[in-house]
């Protein structure tokens, strides 16, 4: 199980310090839970893992699951159609007859025994993605992956295997510097991590329309499948405000009413490619 821990600490004892006694001993006050959303909402796809939960207290560490709210009275509504999501277990709500469209704006509230809370996204609509060659080899170029769109949030890129074959030979890999001090990253996109949104090798991209697909960046024969999703404001906004320097003090943007997270909408579209 997946363990986290009070996202704010830092920004917190920073507060203390600047605003209160230092005295060591002296109290933060009593611990009162705040509402936490985080939900995704993707184009084509689903409504499914929205998490409904509370804060813990200030450097103690629970498991996720101790955090749910199981009995929350979860709605989605969109423009004249509203769905009640369903208990999954461990504060996790979805519907399998809702499916997300772009361009259409969704309103998610959630009413639980300690109050409600309530966000909005629009899903943006999907980029349209294209590469230089569908096949990536030793002696070939690195291709290009491209895309364009309409979204001022930015996108996220992702890579991912359809068809694994077998491990690349090192002879191919130390040609290219992934030990001879090149840097390659191994995900191929300079994979960054987002605790929130809980994604790895994604790499949040506010304006570039292109990246590079590295052969060195393999370990594996196989298929893949780059994916760029456009995003809508609220994930973009989150992105770059949780950058900040924690000692600015400022929180990051969640767009949630009643309650901090994130309830953001993306919208994908990729392209294939074999690395040989």
């Amino acid at each position: 199980m997946k363990r986290i821990q009070t996202g704010f600490a830092i920004a917190l004892l920073a507060w203390g310090a600047t605003t209160c006694s230092t005295t060591p001993t002296e109290s933060l006050g009593e611990f009162n839970a705040t509402l936490y959303l985080e939900g995704y909402l993707i184009a084509g796809q689903p409504v499914d893992s929205i998490f409904i939960g509370t804060t813990s207290p200030l450097l103690e560490t629970f498991e996720r699951e101790d955090l749910g709210i199981p009995d929350a009275i979860v709605t989605l509504v969109s423009a004249d159609r509203s769905w009640i999501l369903q208990p999954q277990g461990s504060g996790y709500y979805a519907s399998d007859i809702a499916t997300v469209e772009s361009g259409m704006t969704y309103t998610l509230t959630a009413e639980t025994m300690i109050g409600a809370l309530t966000a909005t996204t629009t899903v943006p609509p999907p980029p349209l993605v294209t590469s230089t060659s569908t096949i990536v080899t030793a002696e070939s170029s690195d291709i290009t992956v491209s895309w364009s769109g309409v979204t001022v949030a930015g996108y996220v890129t992702t890579r991912k295997p359809v068809a694994l074959g077998s491990s690349i030979p090192l002879t191919f890999q130390f040609g290219g510097g992934r030990f001879g001090g090149g840097g390659f990253d191994t995900t191929g996109f300079g994979a960054r991590r987002d605790s929130l949104a809980q994604v790895e090798q994604w790499r949040f991209l506010p304006g570039a329309t292109a990246t590079p697909i590295v052969y060195q960046s393999f370990t594996r024969f196989g298929t893949y499948r780059m994916v760029v999703y456009s995003l809508d404001t609220n994930y973009g906004d989150f992105l770059v405000s949780s950058q900040q320097d924690p000692r600015l003090l400022d929180e990051p943007r969640f767009h949630v009413e009643g309650g901090i997270g994130l309830f953001a909408s993306m919208a994908p579209d990729s392209v294939a490619f074999a690395v040989e």
